[in-house]
């Protein structure tokens, strides 16, 4: 029913960050990995450096053993199309705030803020009074999503060294617990024009409030090969859980401007619940730190989990693949800052939760990604810092049966600072 509502709607106001795929439920699940996750085609469920937070998979905050802060921006262009009708979007918006820790040698902690869904879309799409001849123009937009401020526990509980206390094998387990929050908001625009110069907005109104704790643990197994390369397997399991709230619905009247209040009417208050979709994610890396590294994940997600009483019909199970690889010439090169640098490249495959109506194929999301790690400051023994920078080129949905089909460039970039000084006890000879 979601994608046939979406088909009859044959044209696209202009709005920032424009995603019609979002409009079931809470919207589209963000991606919880930080930009140097992405470029390397978002996976991480085994795969880390120690320099960069995971906020992946919780069990490898136990790479950072230095105190760790990151920060990043994400923005994107996207161009939508449906039959004959096109549109342009632009976003920018602050996408993450982490710090990371270690407790003891064998215990890092961590909190974040970031986004947990995105629901944003408008469209248009013009007809007449019911029983009259008298024009109006429909408007159906939803503004709002859910963040999540997490609190992360990665703790070491097996590790086997060699005599020079250099690692052999370790297992380590993760928790991360997030309170989840947020408004979202629907609304159905109907503007009718009383003559050629008079027009009014009757708008129906829904808004909803929720929060609740949610909890992905996470585990990972790290084994060295040689005396250089490492391979590592690692699991994450996102628990399906219920969002509690309220939904507030209301009729607002408005003037020949949308956004001009003339009378509200307060329809009712009720309860509130949408179970979110379950799902996990299996990785696999081979590394050798601090100069290359190759990674592949899968994902499941059972978005038939979901439910919500504001649904419009039953979505599909969706299967991510996700592979890539970095590279770093030489980190303590001297003589050229370029051979410092990190290189990220990568691949993802994504079914979207949606199928062509009728039961035809699922639509799937695909994109090339790339980046790059830059020094800031040159290592040393106090700290270091990093510009990141990835770039995602992609598109999904389809044309087919009058769909939307959006293709885009998404940036996220941001800035990663290690010190290795904090927390730490002065000591005086």
């Amino acid at each position: 029913m979601l994608l046939c509502c979406l088909a009859v709607q044959t044209g696209f106001a202009q709005r920032v960050g424009n995603s019609p795929y979002s409009q079931i439920g809470i919207g589209e699940l963000v991606y919880p990995g930080f930009a140097p996750n992405v470029a390397i085609g978002s996976v991480g469920a085994a795969y880390a450096n120690g320099i960069f937070i995971n906020n992946v998979n919780p069990a490898l905050l136990v790479r950072n053993r230095s105190t760790a802060f990151d920060v990043g921006f994400a923005g994107g262009l996207k161009q939508l199309r449906t039959g004959q009708a096109q549109q342009r979007d632009f976003n920018l918006n602050l996408n993450y705030l982490a710090l990371a820790f270690p407790a003891s040698r064998r215990w890092t902690l961590g909190v974040n803020l970031a986004p947990y869904s995105a629901h944003q879309y408008e469209s248009t799409t013009r007809g007449t009074v019911i029983g009259s001849t008298t024009p109006a123009l429909y408007t159906y937009r939803g503004l709002g999503g859910l963040n999540a401020v997490s609190f992360t526990n990665g703790v070491t509980v097996f590790r086997k060294e060699d005599g020079q206390e250099r690692l052999i094998q370790d297992l380590a387990i993760g928790l991360q617990t997030s309170f989840v929050f947020g408004s979202i908001t629907k609304e159905a625009v109907s503007q009718v024009f009383a003559d050629s110069l008079i027009g009014y907005n009757v708008a129906s109104v829904r808004r909803t409030n929720q929060s609740d704790l949610v909890f992905k643990p996470g585990v990972v197994y790290r084994h060295r090969l040689n005396d250089r390369v490492y391979w590592n397997v690692g699991a994450t399991y996102d628990i399906s859980r219920d969002l509690k709230g309220k939904q507030f619905s209301s009729i607002q009247y408005r003037g020949q401007s949308d956004g001009e209040y003339i009378e509200l009417v307060p329809l009712d208050t009720v309860s509130a619940t949408t179970r979110l979709p379950g799902g996990y994610q299996l990785g696999v890396s081979l590394e050798e730190p601090l100069h290359w590294a190759l990674a592949a994940d899968v994902t499941f997600r059972r978005f038939s989990d979901l439910q919500a009483d504001n649904q419009l019909g039953a979505l599909r199970n969706t299967f991510t693949l996700g592979v890539g690889g970095e590279w770093t010439p030489d980190w303590r090169s001297i003589d050229s800052y370029f051979k410092r640098a990190t290189y990220r490249f990568g691949l993802n495959y994504s079914q979207m939760p949606f199928s062509v109506p009728g039961g035809g194929k699922q639509l799937s999301d695909v994109s090339l990604r790339g980046g790059v790690f830059l020094p800031i400051t040159p290592a040393d023994r106090r700290s270091v810092s990093y510009m990141n920078l990835s770039l995602a080129i992609g598109q999904r949905g389809t044309l087919e049966s009058n769909l939307i089909r959006e293709r885009y460039i998404n940036v996220v970039f941001g800035f990663t600072i290690n010190d290795f000084g904090w927390f730490l006890k002065p000591k005086i000879d």
